[in-house]
């Protein structure tokens, strides 16, 4: 996604994510702290496309830091896991059985390789 909220490319669960989603994602890393503490209260609600029905998914942040967001659903069946990069933002998806740990592992190894 381009900081401007423009979805460049999605696979996966991703590619059923409702265009009005996007904007969550815009501006996430340049928060005031008043701002930063309601992202947190609010977390995202993303809505999918799927069979002609739209269905919304509820996502608590977990963490937060300079260039990675950490959101998982309830139960934990469902993560995001955002990341700020020089020329956009990516946002990555897991779900059960790979847990968050495993899949930060991966997405921060990829986001190294793409910040060179």
């Amino acid at each position: 996604m381009t900081f401007h909220g423009s979805h460049v490319y999605s696979y996966g669960q991703l590619s059923n994510l409702h265009e009005e989603s996007f904007h969550q994602f815009t501006g996430i890393f340049d928060l005031t702290t008043e701002e930063e503490n309601k992202f947190f209260q609010n977390g995202f609600k993303l809505f999918f496309k799927t069979e002609g029905e739209v269905l919304h998914q509820k996502f608590v942040i977990r963490k937060k830091t300079f260039h990675s967001v950490y959101a998982v659903s309830k139960l934990n069946r469902f993560g995001l896991i955002v990341i700020n990069l020089p020329f956009g933002i990516l946002i990555t998806s897991h779900q059960h059985p790979i847990t968050s740990a495993i899949a930060s592992d991966f997405v921060e190894n990829a986001a190294e390789v793409l910040r060179m």
